[in-house]
């Protein structure tokens, strides 16, 4: 490949990185893995107290249901965001192989991409960083909805089982 054809491609590349950035930055995928994690807790308002009927229980378990579904717009919000940091991450590697292969045509003469393949590296290594903030946050989440989801499923029994106690008893 002639040097013209890598630089062209060095730029090609770096103006999508740039357009990349200015999405990733204005979006903040910081933000995406700690969102659900600022949910006001539910856990007091989900405790059955010993004199909870039925109906008490019913609504507790709407509550539960609709932080589940609260979640689940979290979760798909992340799952989005690691998704472009994965093609972000992509990208930059292969900046750095383009970047490498120009730098290994202008044998080492070129300080600027030195420089630039130094400050690439260090990015993709911040971009590593944030996706597995990301993913462990995803499981998190993950974890806390299937806490939920068995809750939800004994309150449910449980409310059952009232009612049918309940109406057992004349």
């Amino acid at each position: 490949m002639s040097a013209s054809r890598v630089a062209v491609l060095a730029l090609l590349t770096a103006a999508l990185l740039a357009a990349a950035g200015v999405v990733w930055a204005s979006d903040d995928p910081a933000d995406a893995a700690d969102a659900w994690r600022r949910l006001k807790s539910i856990d007091a308002a989900i405790v059955i107290r010993p004199l909870d009927g039925p109906e008490d229980i019913q609504e507790k378990a709407e509550i539960i249901a609709d932080r589940l579904d609260e979640l689940s717009r979290e979760e798909t919000k992340l799952t989005l965001a690691i998704d472009q940091n994965q093609q972000i991450l992509q990208s930059l590697h292969t900046q750095k192989e383009v970047l490498q292969d120009l730098s290994e045509m202008q044998q080492g003469r070129d300080s600027q991409t030195l420089q630039r393949k130094h400050e690439l590296t260090e990015r993709i290594q911040q971009q590593e960083k944030l996706l597995k903030q990301q993913t462990d946050s995803r499981g998190e989440l993950l974890r806390e909805k299937e806490r939920l989801k068995n809750i939800f499923a004994q309150y449910q029994k449980k409310a059952d089982a009232l009612r049918q106690h309940e109406g057992g008893t004349p």
